[in-house]
């Protein structure tokens, strides 16, 4: 067709940079736990009054810790109700912290854990997965029954 003209670009997809390990993707987290129901991945970042403040909740498992449970990876055991995870009012008991500021806790030992957690600053983002039985199963209540290490 006369005064038509076309034009025509191609456009190579760029492959993105390799993801550290310390920095995994909940999808790649998800992979990893192939025993367990689909989790719910959720964010929740939390601004303590100051850098020593605790967050409001403690936590058990890890790569070292007797494991009771028959599970692996860092749980929320209690969340504290004069807190800031209790104020906030995602975070459960049975809910399982995978990352701290990007750092993956999700294969820490439990003293690693506590350790990121204690280091992260005023605002502090969280990445947390929650399985279809811990909402349920636990309603609220606190684990320490089961554990009562890791206070934070």
């Amino acid at each position: 067709m006369p005064g038509v003209t076309s034009s025509r670009s191609v456009t190579t997809p760029r492959t993105p940079p390799p993801v550290p390990a310390s920095v995994r993707t909940p999808e790649a987290l998800s992979e990893s736990e192939d025993n367990r129901a689909s989790p719910v991945w959720f964010e929740v970042e939390l601004r303590k009054p100051s850098s020593s403040s605790g967050l409001g909740f403690s936590i058990a498992g890890g790569r070292d810790e007797d494991d009771q449970m028959n599970m692996s990876g860092i749980f929320i055991t209690r969340v504290n109700p004069d807190g800031l995870a209790y104020q906030d009012g995602r975070i459960l008991p049975g809910d399982q912290l995978m990352q701290v500021n990007g750092i993956d806790v999700s294969q820490l030992s439990h003293a690693e854990a506590v350790q990121v957690l204690r280091n992260a600053g005023e605002v502090v983002h969280l990445l947390l997965a929650r399985y279809p039985q811990s909402a349920g199963s636990e309603s609220g209540r606190s684990l320490e029954s089961r554990s009562s290490k890791g206070k934070r």
